[in-house]
């Protein structure tokens, strides 16, 4: 059974100290607040802050050239009611490989950046395609 928090107080998720509330940032959408203190929180994004890009832009995905697919960080719609590429990156290596739509963004990381099991996959649907 958990042990009851006093009023005004939070157990941060990550440090596991009791802080005030005022340490947690309240989401402006919703009601609640999050389970990580504001510093805890702004450490995770330091050390998780993708690599600087170093190619421009483009308008399409790298991988499946789809412009309708391609979305930015936040998956939000650009201005002009296009989407814009997310920027890809090895995770733990910080090291810039290009840009993504976020369809194809996810599935590399779904493959946990294995071309073995990428390759694998496609064998694997070639074999058991289905017309």
């Amino acid at each position: 059974m958990q042990a009851h928090t006093p009023a005004g107080l939070r157990e941060c998720h990550t440090c596991k100290k009791l802080k005030p509330i005022s340490d947690f940032r309240q989401s402006p959408t919703a009601r609640y607040y999050p389970r990580d203190c504001l510093q805890c929180n702004r450490e995770y994004r330091r050390l998780h802050k993708p690599p600087p890009p170093t190619t421009p832009k483009p308008s399409q995905c790298e991988i499946c050239n789809s412009p309708d697919r391609i979305s930015n960080d936040h998956g939000y719609l650009l201005p002009d009611g296009k989407w814009a590429p997310r920027s890809n990156h090895a995770q733990g290596i910080k090291k810039f490989r290009g840009w993504t739509c976020k369809r194809c963004n996810d599935i590399i990381g779904r493959a946990e950046d294995s071309p073995e099991l990428l390759e694998a996959l496609a064998k694997y649907l070639t074999k058991r395609a289905v017309s």
